[in-house]
């Protein structure tokens, strides 16, 4: 008698984590704070019932980050106005809640000049030079270059600052940090800058060496939002974490490590008023 054998092969199922992440060129800078709320929101989801491992990933630019959000490989993303409207409008997602980053709830963008330059309006600056911080940037490329756009005034890019500017133009150049924005500046490197008033004003010091051209309404600091993958349980689960992190000890030491994070707010109908506008902004002048 013959005898047949039958092996059962037991393949183990893989389980995703649950991952959190931003955009960043400096992923080392920023490792450390987003693994403490990430091992944070580990333990108290894990508190309501729900055992997940929370991870962080880092995308280098837009494109990146839309094609993780959309793939689930990132499920909450945590970044600023611009950033957060191109990957939702790509991957489907909506922001739910606004992050007090650096102890601000809002911030301005504004254009600025060295103190001291013929440039009076924003208008002068035809056939000068911008700089920008960097392509994903709200408060450094998208707002002011809205601001600029809805003026009727044309931007070019400058692949360097040296470059000459076209006639009719306002030539842009992208500085890179908000640092190097505020010195090339000062510098005369360009005629012009732009960054959040907040970080202006810590830039310059104690003197008044700027001049502001223009100014932005109030916007989000920072908007975090959920990957449409997300079960909706899970999604609840961390929501109410980040909304509470503020009233608990422990909460409370994580936010100040996470770049001085003040707490998790909902979005008030101020917030969505702005997002909504800024949102037909990136279809309009297709950003």
């Amino acid at each position: 008698m013959s005898r047949v054998f039958c092996i059962s092969l037991l393949i183990p199922l893989i389980v995703w984590p649950l991952t959190i992440g931003t955009i960043t060129d400096r992923p080392s800078k920023y490792y450390p704070k987003f693994k403490a709320l990430a091992l944070y929101i580990e333990k108290r989801i894990a508190s309501l019932g729900i055992e997940e491992k929370v991870s962080v990933r880092f995308a280098r630019d837009m494109d990146h980050m839309e094609d993780l959000v959309r793939k689930g490989q990132v499920d909450v993303f945590i970044d600023s106005l611009y950033p957060v409207l191109r990957v939702c409008e790509v991957a489907g997602c909506e922001p739910v809640l606004v992050r007090w980053k650096n102890g601000v709830r809002h911030y301005r963008s504004v254009i600025f000049v060295r103190k001291g330059s013929p440039v009076e309006e924003v208008s002068d600056l035809v056939g000068s030079k911008i700089a920008f911080d960097s392509p994903y940037s709200t408060s450094g490329y998208f707002v002011p270059r809205i601001l600029i756009e809805r003026m009727g005034l044309r931007l070019i890019e400058l692949k360097n600052p040296s470059d000459p500017v076209p006639r009719g133009y306002i030539g842009y150049t992208f500085a890179g940090q908000e640092e190097n924005v505020v010195a090339w500046v000062f510098f005369g490197k360009v005629q012009a800058g732009s960054v959040d008033s907040t970080r202006l004003r810590i830039l310059s010091g104690d003197r008044v060496r700027f001049r502001v051209l223009a100014s932005s309404e109030e916007i989000p600091r920072h908007l975090v939002c959920f990957s449409k993958n997300v079960k909706r349980n899970v999604a609840l689960a961390v929501r109410e974490v980040l909304l509470s992190m503020d009233e608990d000890p422990e909460g409370s030491r994580v936010l100040r490590t996470f770049d001085n994070t003040v707490r998790f707010e909902e979005l008030t109908e101020k917030d969505r008023e702005v997002i909504a506008s800024f949102r037909r902004a990136v279809k309009e002048y297709a950003f």
